[in-house]
């Protein structure tokens, strides 16, 4: 005679090795730089007036303190990947840290194009106010990457 089967919860399988999570650990840890890069780089936006804080949250504090801004943008991300980190065994963490990761890469590229732009009209304002006398030339607006020549 056998006994009838309980119900039992489902068997949670073993998710990650040790080299995947040391992996892992590195993702993180690029979050966390590139969190400090995108708070840099927000600073220099908001004071020279290129843009204001996208995070309605943080806006009024990056005005009243800088400091205080930068220290609660990587408070909170910092406590949100050491969250995630503590449940690296979940499938749902590890999309996640991931996720996050993805984000903040996005960010700065943005960031760096931005820059690019921004630099690319310093310099060709700073061309046309010295003139063609000076052997300085702006880019070619018909080639692009053009040197003027």
């Amino acid at each position: 005679m056998s006994t009838p089967s309980t119900p039992s919860s489902p068997v949670r399988l073993p998710i990650g090795t040790p080299e995947q999570f040391r992996w892992l650990r590195g993702v993180v840890m690029a979050i966390l730089v590139l969190n400090l890069l995108d708070a840099i780089f927000t600073l220099y936006w908001v004071y020279s007036g290129h843009a204001r804080e996208a995070n309605p949250l943080l806006r009024d504090l990056i005005d009243a303190s800088p400091l205080a801004f930068v220290v609660i943008k990587l408070g909170l991300v910092g406590y949100g990947s050491s969250m995630l980190w503590r449940h690296r065994d979940r499938p749902l963490a590890v999309i996640a840290i991931f996720s996050l990761f993805v984000v903040y890469y996005a960010l700065l590229l943005w960031h760096l194009g931005f820059l690019g732009l921004v630099l690319g009209e310093q310099l060709d304002s700073r061309a046309a106010l010295l003139g063609p006398a000076s052997g300085v030339r702006g880019r070619d607006r018909r080639r692009p990457g053009g040197s003027g020549r």
